[in-house]
């Protein structure tokens, strides 16, 4: 009876002690999975920063670069402007070449001294 009950009792030790290692196997996996999860968050958020960091130096560059076109464009409005104004100053000083004609052809068609006096005072 003592063989039987030791019997018993090795068998439920193995027994326990095979639960025990399946279960520190399955804690094992679970934990190497766990780390696997946290490895992953930690790069995923590295990546992200660095994601992060690259956008931002996008934004910086790309608004530096629409500040200096707003400044070209600012520069190109006051350039056309003042353009515009000497075109404008230089077309006031000029003759109207076809006025100046059509007062030119009435002079020479007409034979009458009084209307080509009074067309050369239109000229001069």
């Amino acid at each position: 009876m003592r063989d039987e009950l030791i019997e018993i009792f090795n068998r439920m030790a193995i027994g326990l002690l095979k639960k025990l290692l399946t279960h520190e196997g399955q804690l094992r996996k679970q934990e190497n999975e766990w780390q696997a999860t946290v490895d992953k968050l930690i790069e995923a958020q590295q990546d992200s920063a660095q994601e992060r960091d690259r956008l931002e130096e996008r934004i910086q560059t790309i608004s530096q670069d629409f500040n200096n076109l707003k400044s070209h464009n600012y520069n190109l409005q006051n350039q056309n402007q003042e353009t515009v104004q000497q075109l404008d100053e230089e077309k006031e000083k000029n003759v109207d070449t076809l006025h100046l004609k059509n007062i030119m052809a009435s002079y020479f068609s007409t034979s009458n001294e009084n209307e080509q006096q009074t067309l050369m005072r239109v000229v001069f």
